[in-house]
């Protein structure tokens, strides 16, 4: 009877073995990686990948910080879209998309304008931004694509079309007679 006895111990022992050494090990460290399972916490839903993406329009002027790599604008109107992230009475820095600025009339960086002036200078900003779905943040969504970038000295036409244009009546392209 003392084998059998032993034989039960030793049954006991192992039972109690096997539950605390899973104990010891966690729970949800499976696989190589060590990370737990199901859904990532900054996993962005299916429905906010896909966004469509709707025109934005926003006019202002030149503020007196602005450089020709970096220019600023004195947001005074936006359209519905361009509102949502760049309210009226904000600025709006364009950083790297200076570059794509087009100058109507004299440039105010290279004719050595004074920067106290700048705020007679128009700025029209258009570009593309996400529309946002039900459910959907802005922190994760693309930041807004700027396409084009019109600077407008005073007492200049607002844009190539007008009198001083290329297309208009004193322009090269105009009427000749």
């Amino acid at each position: 009877m003392s084998k059998i006895k032993r034989f039960a111990v030793g049954l006991c022992v192992l039972a109690l073995a096997i539950p605390a050494a899973v104990a010891a090990k966690g729970p949800g460290n499976h696989g190589k990686s060590g990370e737990n399972h199901g859904k990532s916490q900054n996993h962005v839903s299916k429905c906010c990948k896909h966004q469509p993406n709707v025109g934005f329009k926003v006019d202002g002027t030149l503020d007196s910080t602005s450089t020709a790599s970096a220019i600023v604008v004195d947001v005074k109107h936006a359209n519905k879209f361009g509102k949502a992230f760049e309210p009226v009475g904000s600025q709006y820095s364009l950083g790297a998309d200076s570059s794509k600025a087009k100058f109507v009339g004299t440039n105010p960086f290279t004719s050595g304008a004074d920067p106290s002036t700048y705020s007679q200078y128009k700025v029209k900003v258009i570009g593309k931004v996400v529309k946002l779905k039900k459910g959907c943040t802005a922190d994760n969504s693309p930041q807004p694509t700027v396409r084009k970038v019109t600077v407008i000295a005073p007492g200049t036409s607002e844009g190539p079309e007008g009198p001083g244009g290329p297309t208009g009546p004193t322009g090269p392209t105009g009427p000749t007679s």
